[in-house]
C-alpha cells in the first residue's frame, strides 16, 4: 500500500529513497491544489502528508491550513533554518519527521574536538598560512556557538517531531542499479542481493567527493597517515545532487562496493550524510569523523546510533593492522535494524495520516 504525498518543491533529491524504503509516492502541486487537497482529506477525517525541502516556500501556505490537518517530512534542514522551525510550530502540523539530529554534542566535547582539529589542521598545513588558519578556525568556532543556539530552540517542540534517516540520493540509486544491471528492480536497495559485506577481507578505505570542508581535509590527512588504512581518495568526482547519470558515475558505486570502509566526514553542523547509507547498501562500513557541532555518538537514527561510536582522537586506531571494526554478522544485524526502523516509521506515518474522525 503506497503513501501519497504532496510538495511545492519541483525536485527532490530523496525521491527514490522515499519511494523504495518508505513507500511514499510524491507529486509536485501548486499552492491552490495543495490547499484543496488538504481540505478534501480533512473533511474525510484524514491528514495530508507534505514533503518539505524548501521551508520558506511552504510556510505561507501551511499557516492557512486547518489545525492538526497535515504531517510533514522535513528534508535537508540541519536545525538552523528559522522557517523550518516556524513550520513545525504551526497549528496545522500534527507531527514532523525530520532529517538530522538536533541533540547537541555536549559543549565540553565540542570544545575538545575543536582543539584537536586545530592542532591537526595546523600540523598538516590544511589552511595555508598560520594567520589565515587561526582566523578561519576562530570564525568557525564562533559560528558554531551561534548555530548551536539556534538548534537548541528545537527542544521546545521535542514532542512534535522524530527522526527519519537521511537515506540516499536519487542519483546514487539509479547509478547503482545501472551498474549492477538491475534497472528494472523496484524494491528496497537493501534487498538487492548481490551486495555483500567484505569487512574481513580488506581494510581499504575510500572517499569520493569535494574536499572543500576543512574538517574533511584534516580528517583525510590524518587517516592517510595510518599506514595500514590504504586510503583511496577521488576528489570531486561524485556530485550526488545532480540528476543526470552517466558511466563516470559508476566509479563512485564501484569504490563503495570494493572497499571495506568508506570515510564519512561531517558537513559543518551534522555527522549525518547520504554517504552513510550508500556505503551500507554497498556492503561497506562507514567511518565517522565526529567533529560536527550537533549530534554526538549514538543519537538520531539507527545508522548513527549503531555506527558512530568513535571520537575524533580514537577512531583511526580501530582500523590499524587487522583490528576490524565489524564482522559480517554484526554488519548484517545493523542492516536488519535499519530495515526494521523503516517499517516502524512507515507504520507510524500511516497511523498519523488517518482516518481520525
Amino acid at each position: 500500500m503506497i503513501i501519497e504525498a504532496f510538495s511545492l518543491d519541483a525536485e527532490l533529491t530523496e525521491a527514490e529513497y522515499l519511494q523504495r524504503e518508505l513507500g511514499i509516492f510524491w507529486r509536485e502541486v501548486n499552492e491552490s491544489k495543495l490547499i484543496h487537497q488538504v481540505h478534501e482529506n480533512y473533511q474525510s477525517g484524514n491528514r495530508t502528508l507534505i514533503i518539505v525541502s524548501d521551508a520558506s516556500k511552504h510556510l505561507p501556505v501551511i499557516t492557512r491550513l486547518p489545525s492538526n490537518s497535515v504531517v510533514i517530512i522535513l528534508l535537508s534542514d540541519e536545525g538552523t533554518n528559522r522557517d523550518a522551525l516556524a513550520l513545525v510550530e504551526c497549528q496545522a502540523v500534527c507531527f514532523c519527521f525530520r532529517n538530522y539530529s538536533v541533540d547537541l554534542l555536549p559543549t565540553a566535547d565540542f570544545l575538545r574536538i575543536a582543539v584537536l582539529l586545530f592542532k591537526d589542521a595546523f600540523s598538516f598545513g590544511a589552511l595555508g598560512t598560520k594567520g589565515a588558519f587561526i582566523s578561519h578556525w576562530a570564525r568557525s568556532l564562533f559560528l558554531g556557538y551561534k548555530r548551536r543556539s539556534q538548534i537548541r530552540k528545537w527542544s521546545t517542540i521535542r514532542d512534535k517531531f522524530s527522526y527519519i534517516p537521511l537515506g540516499y540520493t536519487k542519483k546514487f540509486a539509479l547509478s547503482l542499479l545501472s551498474y549492477l544491471e538491475k534497472d528494472s528492480f523496484e524494491g528496497s536497495l537493501y534487498e538487492l542481493g548481490k551486495v555483500k559485506p567484505k569487512l574481513e577481507i580488506s581494510n581499504s578505505v575510500s572517499f569520493s567527493g569535494s574536499l572543500g570542508s576543512w574538517q574533511r581535509r584534516v580528517g583525510l590527512q590524518r587517516l592517510a597517515r595510518e599506514k595500514s588504512s590504504r586510503l583511496k581518495i577521488s576528489n570531486g568526482r561524485w556530485l550526488g545532487h545532480q540528476e543526470n547519470v552517466d558511466s563516470t558515475d559508476f566509479e563512485y558505486c564501484k569504490e563503495l562496493l570494493n572497499n571495506a570502509y568508506v570515510f564519512c566526514p561531517p558537513g559543518y553542523l551534522s555527522n549525518e550524510s547520504y554517504r552513510v547509507e550508500e556505503a551500507l547498501i554497498c556492503g561497506s562500513y562507514p567511518l565517522f569523523l565526529n567533529a560536527a557541532i550537533t549530534q554526538g555518538c549514538r543519537e538520531g537514527t539507527i545508522a548513527l546510533r549503531e555506527i558512530s561510536y568513535w571520537s575524533y582522537d580514537s577512531m583511526f586506531s580501530s582500523i590499524s593492522g587487522n583490528n576490524y571494526i565489524c564482522n559480517e554478522s554484526d554488519f548484517n544485524e545493523i542492516l536488519s535494524k535499519i530495515r526494521k526502523e523503516y517499517v516502524e516509521i512507515s507504520m507510524h506515518l500511516r497511523s498519523l495520516l488517518g482516518p481520525h474522525r
